[in-house]
Parts: structure tokens; C-alpha cells; sequence
């Protein structure tokens, strides 16, 4: 009879903590399944510096991993902030030229270019995101993403 009570306890127990820990990883962005989306700009973690101060700090030998990573993060951030002002400026002559396009009743060039831009997008993401599982439960896996995503972005 004792036997069966503590069979039913240990299972309540690990039940218990099967769910909490689910609860716990699900509460990060870094828990099993990664949506660089959902994550917050890495500025926010530097409160009252401005980019350039957080650019000097990055450049330090003596940063943790947290530190290390919200720094990848940053500087993702920045080509990609880069890069958007290109993408649009371009958009903005292939728009010209559309018009001229449109006049002459030919195929307008700006959704091609838009959809391009969105499966480079995928591609950039979807090869980051195979580079950070393949690596596993590492410390530096997300380190090696942002640092992935920002030379895609950059190149």
C-alpha cells in the first residue's frame, strides 16, 4: 500500500515538474523553439547609452555570454537598420522606372523585387536557424545566430 502512495507521488511529482519546466522554457525567447522576432531590441538592454556608447562596450574582451549575445544582437540590429534605408531607396527608383514601364504597357519590375526581398528574407532566417540547432545546447548557439544574421544581412 505504501509502495503504490509513493509510485503515485514520485509520478505527481515529475508530472509537476514537466509542466513547470515547459512553463519556465516557454517564457524565454531562448527556450526550445527561437523566434529572433518575439525578441526584444537588444538597445533595451543598455538603458541610457546611446548606440555608439553600446558599439564601445560590445568591442570588450571581458563580456559574458548574456553580454556577448545581446551584442551579436546589436549588431544585427544596426545592418539590418543599414540595409532596410537601401531596400528602400531602391524600391523607390524601381518605382520610377515602373511608371515608365506601366506606359509603356510592360511588366512593372517593384513586386518582383518585394518578393525577391522576402525569400532572400527566408533564406537568411531558415539558414541561421539551421546553423543555431545543429549546434544543439550550447552557450554560444545564440551567439552564432545573431552573428550569422548579420552576415547574411551584411553580404
Amino acid at each position: 500500500m505504501q509502495l503504490t502512495k509513493f509510485v503515485q507521488m514520485c509520478v505527481f511529482g515529475a508530472s509537476l515538474y514537466i509542466v513547470g519546466a515547459s512553463i519556465a522554457n516557454s517564457a524565454s525567447i531562448y527556450g526550445t523553439t527561437f523566434d529572433y522576432r518575439k525578441a526584444e531590441p537588444a538597445i533595451s538592454q543598455f538603458p541610457g547609452k546611446t548606440s555608439q556608447q553600446i558599439a564601445e562596450h560590445c568591442k570588450s574582451e571581458n563580456l559574458g555570454t548574456m553580454e556577448l549575445t545581446t551584442c551579436a544582437q546589436f549588431k544585427f540590429e544596426l545592418a539590418k537598420t543599414t540595409l532596410a534605408k537601401t531596400v528602400e531607396a531602391t524600391e523607390k527608383e524601381i518605382e520610377k522606372s515602373d511608371v515608365e514601364l506601366r506606359k509603356n504597357h510592360n511588366p512593372i519590375a517593384l513586386p518582383y523585387f518585394k518578393q525577391a526581398q522576402s525569400h532572400w528574407q527566408s533564406f537568411r532566417d531558415n539558414q541561421c536557424y539551421a546553423n543555431v540547432y545543429e549546434i544543439g545546447q550550447a552557450s554560444i548557439r545564440f551567439i552564432d545566430f545573431w552573428t550569422c544574421m548579420e552576415g547574411i544581412t551584411k553580404t
